[in-house]
């Protein structure tokens, strides 16, 4: 199978949740014996086109020059490229803001989203973001083949609000 992750700010690991997910379930996917290409930023540090096994797929889009705005350009961009590239998974860890390109789906792939908990109520935002946060959550639930949560309550929530079934995976933790 060809998997493509999309929604990390590339691996290994330099920056978060979302990343540290792909680090370590990427792999995994290839001792199973799948193709997969991890999406990554090409101001990210790691400059090798492949990291245990899995294949790094560098995307242009100057965050460090034009801060947001790259990031939209960026999860775009990713998106267009893994729907040409003919993968048969698309595993989006995030859908802020890639869920606004979902509308633009041509089907294919299987497309699952991990919903990444209820970022529209994140104080960190302002109301403007928190907004287009909620849109894009609508727009990924309607969107989707496959809903993610990582906890029970998510799980419930999709099902409340969108009235869509979930499947549950939990985050574990690295054992020392």
């Amino acid at each position: 199978m060809r998997i493509a992750i999309l929604g990390t700010r590339g691996i290994p690991n330099n920056y978060g949740g979302s990343e540290t997910n792909a680090e370590i379930l990427s792999p995994i996917f290839v001792q199973m014996g799948h193709d997969v290409t991890v999406y990554s930023p090409d101001e990210h540090p790691y400059r090798g086109d492949e990291w245990n096994g899995v294949k790094i797929r560098r995307i242009t889009c100057r965050e460090s020059r034009f801060g947001i705005w790259a990031t939209l350009l960026y999860d775009y961009l990713c998106l267009r490229d893994a729907i040409r590239s003919e993968f048969d998974v698309i595993l989006e860890l995030g859908y802020v803001p890639c869920a606004l390109f979902y509308p633009l789906w041509r089907r294919g792939a299987l497309l699952c989203t991990n919903m990444d908990g209820l970022e529209w109520k994140r104080s960190k935002w302002g109301p403007l973001l928190r907004r287009f946060a909620l849109l894009t959550e609508r727009l990924a639930a309607r969107h989707s083949d496959v809903l993610i949560a990582d906890n029970p309550a998510i799980q419930d929530y999709h099902e409340e609000k969108y009235g869509r079934t979930s499947e549950y995976i939990s985050y574990g933790a690295r054992l020392i």
